[in-house]
């Protein structure tokens, strides 16, 4: 079963739990749910399409269960309470307060509160909204494995000062 769910949720949704027979959250599944604070996942969910919870300002804790193999893209992009995610799967791993997938040697998400933060050497690729949002961050390394700075990589971060791209 896939789940297709643009624009159906209430904007003042606070919790979700979705049964085992899930395999896949759509696009844009949960987008805009500002008031979205928990979500659990299903043992069976495999893929997370993109945006699908773009904008899930209040949203705080994530666990990424172990069959999942797919993020898409903007997936966590301006959740701006996201304080915690947690990785059963083999293929993402958490590095200091940032999701990275092992296979496409890429950055999801940095979710930290740290002021310095130092993209894990090997990285590759960075998603765009990345760091969007994030108003801790003053300092951003960059290793000399990474193949291109995205657009907007660093949107909405009022308070950064310095990034560092290595060559």
């Amino acid at each position: 079963m896939v789940l297709r769910l643009e624009y159906v949720f209430p904007e003042n949704l606070k919790k979700i739990k979705i049964g085992n027979h899930l395999r896949k959250i759509g696009k844009y599944a949960f987008q805009n749910c500002r008031f979205l604070e928990e979500i659990e996942f299903p043992s069976s969910l495999e893929t997370i399409g993109d945006y699908a919870f773009e904008e899930c300002s209040s949203l705080c804790v994530i666990n990424i269960p172990r069959n999942v193999k797919k993020i898409g893209q903007h997936v966590f992009s301006s959740c701006e309470m996201l304080s915690e995610i947690t990785c059963d799967s083999p293929d993402f791993m958490v590095e200091n307060d940032a999701l990275y997938d092992k296979k496409q040697k890429r950055l999801i998400v940095y979710f930290g509160t740290e002021q310095a933060f130092t993209v894990k050497k090997g990285t590759q690729i960075i998603d765009e909204d990345a760091f969007k949002n994030n108003v801790h961050i003053t300092i951003v390394e960059l290793p000399k494995s990474i193949k291109e700075v995205p657009y907007m990589l660093f949107c909405y971060c009022p308070n950064l000062k310095e990034v560092y791209v290595w060559n």
